[in-house]
């Protein structure tokens, strides 16, 4: 077993070995090449194997040839350890090539971001050959600022850094160690071990276009992008399902959950092993154990000696199969489009596509489809405009007051309505009345063609002027002056709680004040007026007057043998209680 960078066959059966290497076809590169040997008549069959195609040669006499023929392949490992990309100007911002320079591996810019007023770069590969790089792989989640790099570290792992040197991304190469990275003429960017075998390949990570020599496994999926201009994975998906199917569906973001499927290839087979295959001819189609059971592509690509090739699931929806004169080309399509052209589409008509079906569709809410040259043009009724300018298959959102389904809203009174009238239009599902055809919000799926039948009619506000409802107008008023009334009770309630806590606090605090002398000083015992009553037998026995009271005779309430002078006082006013004190200290 020999591993070669670049294979050549050739059919001929009795042309000597000069004009075999003279006449060489290149059939790819990085492939694994096996050698059975055998007395019958020389011939090379090339298959397609998991790694690429292994070719089977038949001849013993040209086995002694066969290291000459792999000798014209140069060695995959064109980056080595070490090796640094950065994104922007600078030494290191040149891409990778590939050997015959149609692809590149490095950094695109994408459009200034207004968000963060910063260039954002995308680590992609693309055809390097044409006068507009096209992109056909994308870390489309990982765009990165002016100052970042991809690196092949000492360490043998491919990691993505940021402008601040923290890491972005990393290939998941199993914890094997990378020898070295390789950007191939097929378009697929390879990390090879020491072993000389793939341990990581851009074509098993696709983005949302599939190369001549990729193929597509079980449970494989191409993303849309989110725009034209946005490569942030969009709202269709296509996929290769468990069931052998291949489809295309809408997808819920961020979720990633799937809506009912819009195309099928019909191709459900039980226990069988499918896979998506874009051949070298530029045919693409479902193959089940080596045999082609379904073609996706019924139109002829061009010869691949003339145009590169790719297939892509476009932000709309569509799968287009697209050819490009290269740049030696002498074939006349490049005279008159220099540029990328639609071979094939799937399905041919998106706009009718999703007839029957609820949801956003092609273009959105509120907004109705027509198909132009192949594409959907989405367009919005009168009186409503697109949610996003610059992404018109957003949708589109109403400029006047939604209706409030209440007696009072404008749509209940007809000097304020009006229904604006589109021809050969529909919005399937959305209608009110069967035979009158009213439509409801949101409107879905719609779409305008010369094969729909029939008028929609739409009900919006006459000359936008929903404030002219009296209704509408009193309620809003009322709603205002309640708001003011309300309002003001909260502050007047507040200010109300503060002067009664302000009340209770200042008189508390006076009457403990006043409580504080006789209660707390000189540490003196506090008897009671019924105490004093008794031990003075009612006040009876005066001693003497004051100017404030009277002094009475009696006995100490704890202790019957010893007398005690009680002052009654005549009034408890404060210069009664005053006089008391004065007296008590003169006492001691």
């Amino acid at each position: 077993m020999f591993h070669v960078n670049r294979c050549f066959h050739s059919d001929r059966t009795n042309d000597p070995i000069i004009y075999l290497v003279q006449s060489l076809v290149v059939v790819f590169q990085g492939c694994k090449v096996y050698v059975k040997l055998a007395t019958d008549a020389f011939t090379i069959a090339v298959r397609q194997e998991a790694k690429g195609l292994a070719i089977v040669i038949q001849n013993s006499l040209v086995f002694p040839l066969l290291p000459a023929i792999l000798a014209v392949g140069q060695s995959n490992c064109s980056i080595n350890l070490g090796s640094v990309l950065t994104a922007g100007a600078g030494g290191n911002s040149r891409p990778w090539i590939s050997p015959a320079g149609d692809f590149a591996f490095g950094f695109q810019p994408l459009l200034h971001s207004p968000s963060t007023n910063q260039d954002h770069f995308l680590l992609a590969i693309w055809y390097n050959q044409i006068p507009e790089p096209t992109i056909v792989w994308s870390l489309n989640d990982h765009p990165v600022q002016e100052g970042s790099r991809i690196q092949i570290t000492d360490e043998g792992q491919l990691i993505l850094y940021n402008s601040q040197g923290q890491q972005v991304w990393m290939a998941e190469t199993g914890n094997e160690r990378i020898a070295c990275g390789a950007m191939l003429d097929s378009g697929n960017f390879v990390l090879i071990n020491g072993a000389s075998i793939y341990i990581w390949e851009s074509f098993r990570l696709p983005a949302d276009t599939i190369l001549p020599g990729q193929r597509l496994s079980k449970d494989g999926k191409l993303f849309s992008r989110r725009s034209d201009t946005d490569y942030a994975d969009g709202k269709f998906q296509l996929r290769v399902q468990l069931d052998e199917d291949l489809v295309l569906y809408p997808v819920f973001l961020p979720t990633e959950s799937v809506a009912k499927a819009y195309w099928v290839s019909g191709t459900n087979r039980p226990n069988a092993d499918s896979e998506l295959v874009f051949d070298e001819a530029g045919l693409i189609y479902i193959e089940d154990r080596s045999r082609n059971i379904f073609n996706v592509t019924e139109r002829d690509l061009g010869s691949r000696q003339d145009f590169y090739y790719m297939a892509r699931i476009d932000y709309d929806g569509a799968l287009r199969h697209y050819n490009h004169p290269r740049g030696n080309s002498t074939a006349d399509a490049r005279r008159h489009s220099p540029a990328w052209s639609v071979v094939q589409t799937t399905p041919e008509d998106m706009c009718s596509a999703f007839l029957g079906e609820l949801g956003s569709g092609a273009c959105g809410y509120n907004s109705y489809c027509v198909n132009s040259n192949g594409r959907p043009n989405c367009l919005c009724p009168e009186g409503y405009s697109h949610v996003d300018p610059l992404d018109t298959s957003q949708g589109c959102k109403p400029n006047f007051q939604l209706p409030s389904c209440q007696q009072s809203g404008w749509e209940s009174k007809a000097a304020f309505v009006e229904f604006t009238e589109l021809n050969n239009t529909n919005w399937p599902f959305n209608d009110y009345e069967l035979q009158t055809g009213p439509q409801r919000l949101p409107l879905s799926n719609g779409i305008q063609s010369a094969s729909v039948s029939g008028i929609a009619l739409i009900k919006v506000p006459r000359n936008n002027e929903t404030t002219l409802c009296p209704k509408s107008k009193d309620q809003s008023t009322l709603v205002l002056v309640i708001s003011v009334l309300l309002g003001s009770s909260v502050f007047f309630n507040f200010l109300l709680l503060i002067s009664i806590s302000m009340a209770i606090f200042f008189l508390y605090h006076k009457k403990m004040l006043n409580l504080r002398p006789a209660s707390t000083l000189y540490g003196i015992r506090r008897y009671t007026y019924k105490e004093l009553e008794e031990a003075t037998g009612s006040f009876e026995q005066q001693l003497g007057r004051g100017s404030f009271g009277t002094v009475c005779k009696g006995v100490n309430p704890s202790n019957t043998m010893r007398y005690i002078a009680i002052k009654r006082l005549d009034m408890a006013v404060k210069e009664g209680e005053n006089e008391f004190m004065t007296e008590v200290n003169a006492i001691g």
